[in-house]
Protein backbone atom coordinates (compact mmCIF):
# COMPACT_ATOMS: atom_id res chain seq x y z
CA UNK A 1 0.00 0.00 0.00
CA UNK A 2 1.15 3.36 -0.71
CA UNK A 3 -0.15 6.53 0.39
CA UNK A 4 -0.30 9.98 -1.52
CA UNK A 5 -1.47 13.30 0.60
CA UNK A 6 -2.91 15.66 -1.01
CA UNK A 7 -4.11 19.21 0.35
CA UNK A 8 -7.58 18.36 -0.56
CA UNK A 9 -9.50 15.39 -2.11
CA UNK A 10 -10.70 17.96 -4.84
CA UNK A 11 -7.41 18.27 -5.82
CA UNK A 12 -7.78 14.49 -6.83
CA UNK A 13 -8.29 14.07 -11.10
CA UNK A 14 -9.89 11.07 -12.47
CA UNK A 15 -6.98 10.37 -14.57
CA UNK A 16 -4.82 10.18 -11.88
CA UNK A 17 -6.84 7.32 -10.50
CA UNK A 18 -6.79 5.70 -13.97
CA UNK A 19 -3.08 6.11 -14.41
CA UNK A 20 -2.73 4.48 -10.82
CA UNK A 21 -4.74 1.44 -12.30
CA UNK A 22 -2.86 0.67 -15.49
CA UNK A 23 0.92 1.63 -13.46
CA UNK A 24 0.10 -1.44 -11.29
CA UNK A 25 -2.15 -0.55 -8.37
CA UNK A 26 -5.16 -3.12 -7.33
CA UNK A 27 -7.39 -0.87 -6.29
CA UNK A 28 -7.47 3.03 -5.33
CA UNK A 29 -8.90 3.88 -2.26
CA UNK A 30 -9.58 8.11 -1.72
CA UNK A 31 -10.42 9.35 1.83
CA UNK A 32 -12.07 12.36 1.66
CA UNK A 33 -13.42 14.78 4.87
CA UNK A 34 -16.81 14.39 5.59
CA UNK A 35 -19.04 16.72 3.54
CA UNK A 36 -19.40 19.42 5.97
CA UNK A 37 -16.14 19.55 7.32
CA UNK A 38 -14.45 20.16 3.90
CA UNK A 39 -12.68 23.68 4.47
CA UNK A 40 -12.27 23.86 0.66
CA UNK A 41 -16.35 24.29 0.67
CA UNK A 42 -17.13 21.34 -1.83
CA UNK A 43 -13.56 19.85 -2.68
CA UNK A 44 -15.27 16.23 -1.25
CA UNK A 45 -18.17 16.79 -3.95
CA UNK A 46 -15.90 17.94 -6.83
CA UNK A 47 -13.61 14.78 -6.07
CA UNK A 48 -16.69 12.29 -5.58
CA UNK A 49 -17.68 13.14 -8.97
CA UNK A 50 -14.62 12.07 -10.25
CA UNK A 51 -13.75 9.20 -8.51
CA UNK A 52 -17.63 7.91 -9.95
CA UNK A 53 -16.02 8.80 -13.56
CA UNK A 54 -13.30 6.99 -12.95
CA UNK A 55 -15.46 3.64 -11.49
CA UNK A 56 -17.46 4.17 -15.13
CA UNK A 57 -14.08 3.81 -17.27
CA UNK A 58 -13.49 1.27 -15.32
CA UNK A 59 -16.71 -0.58 -16.00
CA UNK A 60 -16.10 -0.29 -19.50
CA UNK A 61 -12.77 -1.39 -19.58
CA UNK A 62 -13.95 -4.81 -18.01
CA UNK A 63 -12.75 -4.15 -14.89
CA UNK A 64 -14.04 -4.26 -11.80
CA UNK A 65 -15.02 -0.51 -10.70
CA UNK A 66 -14.90 -0.94 -6.76
CA UNK A 67 -11.53 -1.47 -7.51
CA UNK A 68 -11.99 2.18 -6.69
CA UNK A 69 -13.73 3.36 -3.52
CA UNK A 70 -14.41 6.68 -2.32
CA UNK A 71 -14.91 7.68 1.54
CA UNK A 72 -16.08 10.49 3.40
CA UNK A 73 -14.47 10.30 6.90
CA UNK A 74 -14.94 12.37 9.96
CA UNK A 75 -11.56 14.35 11.14
CA UNK A 76 -9.13 12.32 13.52
CA UNK A 77 -11.51 9.06 13.42
CA UNK A 78 -8.57 6.71 12.89
CA UNK A 79 -10.96 3.59 13.88
CA UNK A 80 -12.98 4.25 10.78
CA UNK A 81 -9.50 4.65 8.64
CA UNK A 82 -8.87 1.71 9.84
CA UNK A 83 -11.81 -0.16 9.03
CA UNK A 84 -12.35 1.72 5.94
CA UNK A 85 -8.61 0.20 5.09
CA UNK A 86 -9.14 -3.26 5.64
CA UNK A 87 -12.51 -3.67 4.60
CA UNK A 88 -10.66 -2.11 1.22
CA UNK A 89 -7.75 -4.30 1.70
CA UNK A 90 -10.07 -7.65 1.92
CA UNK A 91 -11.85 -6.68 -1.10
CA UNK A 92 -9.45 -5.91 -3.19
CA UNK A 93 -7.73 -9.63 -2.62
CA UNK A 94 -10.37 -10.91 -3.66
CA UNK A 95 -10.73 -9.60 -7.23
CA UNK A 96 -8.76 -10.95 -10.20
CA UNK A 97 -5.27 -9.66 -11.71
CA UNK A 98 -5.83 -7.66 -14.07
CA UNK A 99 -4.61 -8.12 -16.98
CA UNK A 100 -1.46 -7.41 -18.80
CA UNK A 101 -2.43 -5.25 -21.09
CA UNK A 102 -4.79 -3.05 -19.20
CA UNK A 103 -0.69 -1.74 -17.55
CA UNK A 104 1.32 0.65 -18.90
CA UNK A 105 4.78 0.99 -18.44
CA UNK A 106 6.36 4.09 -16.29
CA UNK A 107 8.26 6.46 -18.40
Amino acid sequence: MRMVELPCSGKMEAHHVLKTIADGADGVLVLACAKRACQYIDGATRSHKRIEFARSWLEKLGLEPDRVRYINLPPMDKDALTKCISEFEAEIESFSAIPPIAKTKSA
